[in-house]
């Protein structure tokens, strides 16, 4: 799980283990790259824009590594015509 607000990596994660997964959280990018060099996971729920990049930038490498099972993107407060635009190009090369 990847998310700069803590409040959401507590709260989502909390509610996750508590009914049993697994829960490994990252503040940014930047340590998910860590984490996926050390764990394969089997779900990813990232937040949309990070301080150090977006949520598609991290796709790009999952795809890389063919063994992502299924992904969940928080938009945000991202403008809605942007992520509009973005996900559909992404639509493109996912």
């Amino acid at each position: 799980m990847i998310d700069d607000d803590p409040a959401v990596l507590d709260s989502i994660g909390d509610f996750m283990e508590d009914r049993g997964h697994s829960v490994t959280r990252a503040p940014d990018l930047r340590c998910g790259y860590e984490l996926l060099e050390k764990t394969v996971p089997d779900v990813v729920i990232i937040d949309y824009e990070l301080p150090d990049g977006d949520a598609l930038q991290f796709l790009t490498i999952l795809r890389k590594c063919k063994h992502l099972l299924s992904v969940s993107s928080s938009p945000g407060m991202a403008p809605s015509i942007w992520r509009c635009e973005r996900l559909k190009k992404a639509q493109n090369n996912f």
